[in-house]
């Protein structure tokens, strides 16, 4: 018996003739676009015994450049793990859509009209990230998206502009208390409390820009 096909496997057409790739058998899709940037659509499904599942997609934008530097700033944290694929994470939707009944394996009429309203939507997207692909200030401050919720998406922001002045003034002006660990957890056993993730933290970007710096100049 062959391996089943991953969920919404009628999709992977659409996006491949869109020069998106899927991530293993996850529903989310990726495209790689100059800067290094990666735009990524994921799809949300619940599952809703024998009906059609509720579904949500959605576009983000992610820098895995920086994704070994953010590992290298939270190791050993007491307040957050190894974010996985998620490291890098840049902008997020500004706004979420609704869920909506689609066919659960990725190809229907219903399906056939979401996809018809979507295709603009990531075309434009997309158009904006190329558009400023050095830069993509002005992208975090447009009407789709937003800077992702996190520690460090302003950081990799500045740092991906090459803006190392400000990036500098950023992790050294950084209220480190409220921002890693906004919880007030407690320290973990052998893990760093959140003083010493904070000078990590320093340490690992000081060293990245200063090396950034040395190859401008």
């Amino acid at each position: 018996m062959g391996r089943a096909k991953p969920l919404l496997s009628e999709l992977d057409p659409w996006f491949e003739e869109r020069g998106y790739k899927r991530l293993g058998r996850k529903t989310e899709w990726k495209k790689v676009l100059p800067g290094g940037i990666e735009l990524r659509s994921e799809c949300d499904v619940i599952l809703r015994g024998e009906g059609e599942p509720d579904t949500m997609m959605i576009q983000f934008v992610c820098l895995p450049q920086y994704a070994k530097l953010q590992k290298a700033a939270i190791e050993q944290s007491s307040f957050r793990g190894d974010p996985g694929s998620s490291a890098g994470l840049l902008l997020d939707p500004r706004i979420l859509p609704d869920y909506q009944p689609l066919e659960i394996d990725g190809a229907g009429p219903k399906w056939d009209a979401f996809l018809t309203e979507f295709g603009p939507i990531i075309e434009a997207n997309e158009a904006q990230l190329r558009e400023h692909y050095e830069d993509l200030r002005p992208v975090a401050d447009g009407p789709y998206f937003e800077i992702a919720t996190g520690v460090y998406p302003e950081l990799f922001l500045l740092l991906h502009a090459g803006d190392f002045e400000a990036a500098r003034d950023w992790i050294d002006n950084l209220d480190y208390e409220p921002a890693l660990n906004p919880g007030k957890l407690n320290v973990r056993a052998g893990k760093l409390t959140a003083e010493e993730e904070y000078q990590q933290a320093r340490k690992v970007f000081h060293v990245y820009i200063d090396t950034q710096e040395t190859k401008t100049t």
